[in-house]
């Protein structure tokens, strides 16, 4: 997309790429549809990002969301109607619990998108996806720490390596403070 990479960019999305290959082996690479269609969409995400990323330099990001979420809803919402029947089970399911409906679509679904724009708007192309695409990382931290669910040892030096990845994307050497003595 004409970005520059230095090599610490490129070695850092290398650590982070590795370390989310091994946190998501689960003993074998043999592959179904479904991973087929995630590895897909990550494909794509760099090519959503770089439009986002132009959009956000002549509008808000809230306006950016908005047709986001638009055509998204239109897309899912025909894709539903052509490959799903809705019964009255699933409308009664929404009615009671309508304020998780809002809670996530206002404070996870918005919110968290505003907050990717605003850091997309200042952040590098590559190093915002390199950041973003650790998640499985984090989800294995999280299973760990709130389900209990033990990490193999790939998915616990995967997660090291992600780490590793991520520090070297976004590590900054300190500035010294003191001036050069220019005598």
């Amino acid at each position: 997309f004409g970005e520059r990479y230095t090599s610490k960019q490129v070695i850092g999305a290398i650590g982070v790429l590795v370390g989310t290959v091994l946190v998501l082996y689960n003993g074998s690479f043999a592959l179904n549809r479904g991973d087929l269609l995630v590895m897909c969409g990550t494909l794509f995400y760099p090519f959503g990002n770089n439009f986002a990323k132009k959009a956000l330099q002549e509008l808000p990001s809230s306006f950016v969301l908005m047709i986001r979420h638009a055509i998204g809803a239109i897309a899912f919402l025909t894709l539903s109607i052509i490959f799903e029947r809705i019964g009255f089970f699933e409308l009664s399911l929404l009615k009671e619990h309508y304020w998780l409906v809002v809670f996530y679509g206002v404070f996870v679904l918005v919110g968290s998108k505003l907050f990717w724009y605003e850091g997309l708007r200042v952040l590098p192309l590559s190093k915002a996806i390199s950041m973003v695409l650790s998640y499985p990382a984090f989800s294995l931290f999280f299973a760990a720490l709130f389900f209990g669910e033990l990490p193999t040892l790939y998915q616990a030096g995967g997660f090291l390596i992600t780490l590793s990845g991520l520090t070297f994307l976004i590590y900054k050497p300190k500035v010294s403070s003191v001036p050069p003595d220019l005598v």
